[in-house]
């Protein structure tokens, strides 16, 4: 396995605030990205989309544009 493909494994859809970029395909670099508004498991975006990190505070604001 690869070593970015085992890292895209760690982390799933599964809390609020997990900013991640959209993948429209192959060999594609998309710039449009997304939070995610929900602690519920989106497992459905799960090694499609990478997450690049996670909201520590601020989760107020998240409230708010949900």
């Amino acid at each position: 396995m690869h070593h970015h493909l085992a890292f895209l494994q760690i982390y799933k859809h599964n809390k609020k605030g997990l900013p991640a970029t959209a993948n429209i395909g192959p060999n594609m670099n998309p710039s449009t990205f997304y939070l995610t508004l929900t602690s519920n498991s989106i497992n459905s975006l799960d090694n499609k989309h990478t997450i690049f990190g996670e909201v520590k505070k601020g989760f107020e604001v998240l409230d708010k544009m949900n």
